[in-house]
Order: C-alpha cells, then structure tokens, then sequence
C-alpha cells in the first residue's frame, strides 16, 4: 500500500519521469525500473481516460442545461409544417 501511495503521489506532481527519477523511485520502493516505468505508463492511460470522461459529461451538461441550444430535428419539422399553413 505504501508503494501505491508513493507512486500515486508522484504522479499527481509529475505525469512523466525522468530515468534518473525512475531509478531513484524504483529503488526507494523496491521496485524494478520496468515496474515503475509501466505503472506510469498505465497510470498515464487511466488518467488521460478519466479526463476525456469528463470532458464528455462536461460537454453533456452544457448541451442539456442551455437555453440557446439548438433546436431538435422534430422542432424544425413542426416549425416548417406550421409555416406551410
């Protein structure tokens, strides 16, 4: 738990690590270079996920929350079928 911890808070300060950086972490938690270097690559993944995540919801809420959106398909059609009256 503690290895997580460590990993995590390196990571919430720097998203990449040098190899130099790689190596002292690695070796401060026992860990081997490869280990280190694919947890951040995973970590890298999860992260860039989780942000393009909430962007999406983000992006969600201001187009179901606005009063200018644009008008459905369905509200054009009736719009020109009364106009056609």
């Amino acid at each position: 738990m503690e290895q997580m911890t460590a990993l995590e808070d390196n990571f919430s300060k720097q998203r990449y690590l040098s190899v130099p950086e790689r190596l002292q972490l690695a070796q401060e938690l026992g860990l081997s270079e490869q280990q280190v270097k694919t947890w951040f690559q995973n970590r890298r993944t999860k992260w860039k996920r989780q942000m393009s995540e909430q962007d999406q919801a983000e992006q969600d809420s201001e187009h179901t929350s606005g009063t200018d959106s644009v008008p459905s398909h369905t509200e054009v059609l009736d719009t020109e079928e009364d106009n056609e009256i």
